[in-house]
């Protein structure tokens, strides 16, 4: 339905634009001494950002069935202009060993500074370590082979830790105007800003082993992560006159194991099959919310009839309902004297009770693919099938059916 303001017409038209440049300047150096191989680069970078977004619009044409800005009366008119700029600055170095092509370590560290955060907090560091281990070819060099059907192996670790700036503009609460009717009005701002927010960092610890058998005809690459992230920006709930606020919350853990198997089950002269299956389980906790904050709630229909978010010390993505039926001991909804279900009001602290009462949790208990290729005479045809088990979804539909009495 149209409303009644814009009987008569409304034009809308907007521009966006979109513009991003950077700098990569960096040197490499390389030698041999013996057995060693030893490399180091050393580099910098810069990038600049501008997003330009400008929306003219107005309504009430003056002569009806011409549509264009110079048939609406100037009152009528309006003009959005919404632009947004960010810088950083980087420099970046790695340092390479190899020992014989069996063995790798390599260091690296970066530091930036970034002009979304405050001037105390802008610049970040975060460094990486990894080393690797061709197991199989040490042991072919010092002559003790493998078994014979144990083509490739190899172990892997690492430690690293990644940085990550907040958008622009979420620092200074500033006055904002807008107008109406060609008269000026200020905004009302709901969302206090966070002069002192601070850069994201990621922390993550990896061991994995990749394994070759029978010539290359069957293996696997096994991975296990634990990578916990803190300070991330985030918006929560605020006191009046504020209805949300910026923080940087608190630590949240991720840990999880991923294997891929691979093989080719067929392979002639003209024809091969390949089959390659991926396997992945991850779990995210909060550990940790921010200084008075006791949940987080992540952005979705209001309408809905749940809520998904995390409580310190739960699981991320934990499927809160708005409302709770009384249940007994054994689980069974308590009916009152009126017939109705009785509601839970958590003995008047009903907020409280539903957080540490989630019906559900959104991730997932595993992700799979499965990639088959047939490959004939040098033409290869390939599909993927992806799988998800477990993980809980709430159905606004069924949900609104059950309610009349239509599911």
């Amino acid at each position: 339905v149209v409303r009644e303001l814009y009987q008569n017409g409304r034009l809308s038209k907007s521009d966006y634009r979109y513009e991003y440049w950077s700098t990569n300047v960096m040197t490499n150096l390389h030698k041999t001494f013996g057995d060693f191989d030893l490399g180091l680069m050393l580099g910098t970078t810069a990038e600049s950002t501008e997003r330009l977004n400008q929306t003219h619009w107005g309504y009430n044409f003056t002569t009806p069935g011409t549509v264009s800005f110079t048939n609406i009366a100037s009152s009528n008119k309006f003009f959005d202009d919404a632009t947004s700029k960010k810088r950083l600055v980087g420099v970046y170095g790695e340092a390479r060993a190899a020992y014989k092509n069996l063995a790798y370590l390599t260091f690296t560290g970066r530091n930036d500074w970034s002009s979304t955060l405050p001037k105390q907090n802008n610049s970040f560091f975060y460094p990486s370590a990894s080393l690797s281990w061709v197991f199989s070819d040490f042991m072919r060099s010092i002559h003790h082979r493998l078994p014979s059907w144990i083509t490739f192996a190899k172990v892997r670790l690492s430690a690293a830790q990644v940085g990550k700036d907040p958008a622009p503009y979420n620092l200074y609460n500033v006055r904002k105007y807008q107008f109406e009717m060609g008269n000026r009005k200020p905004v009302t701002n709901t969302i206090k800003l966070n002069a002192d927010l601070k850069p994201e960092i990621k922390t993550s610890y990896e061991v994995g082993l990749d394994m070759k058998f029978l010539e290359n005809r069957l293996g696997f690459d096994f991975t296990y992560y634990y990578n916990t992230t803190k300070n991330q920006a985030m918006l929560v709930d605020a006191s009046a006159p504020w209805t949300q606020q910026w923080v940087n919350s608190g630590k949240i853990n991720n840990t999880g194991v991923e294997l891929m198997l691979y093989g080719s089950p067929v392979r002639t002269r003209d024809f091969q099959f390949d089959l390659t299956a991926n396997f992945a389980h991850n779990r995210s906790t909060v550990k940790e919310l921010a200084n008075g904050v006791n949940r987080v709630y992540f952005s979705g229909d209001s309408n809905m009839p749940v809520k998904v978010g995390a409580v310190s010390g739960g699981k991320l993505g934990d499927i809160f309902a708005n409302n709770l039926m009384k249940r007994d001991a054994q689980g069974r909804v308590v009916i009152g004297e009126n017939g109705l279900p009785m509601p839970e009001t958590g003995n008047g602290n009903q907020e409280d009770y539903i957080l540490k009462h989630p019906i559900g949790n959104i991730q997932p208990d595993l992700l799979m693919s499965v990639t088959p290729t047939f490959t004939y005479k040098g033409v290869s045809l390939t599909a993927m099938f992806d799988m998800k088990f477990g993980g809980d979804i709430v159905s606004g539909h069924e949900g609104m059916a059950n309610d009349v009495g239509t599911s």
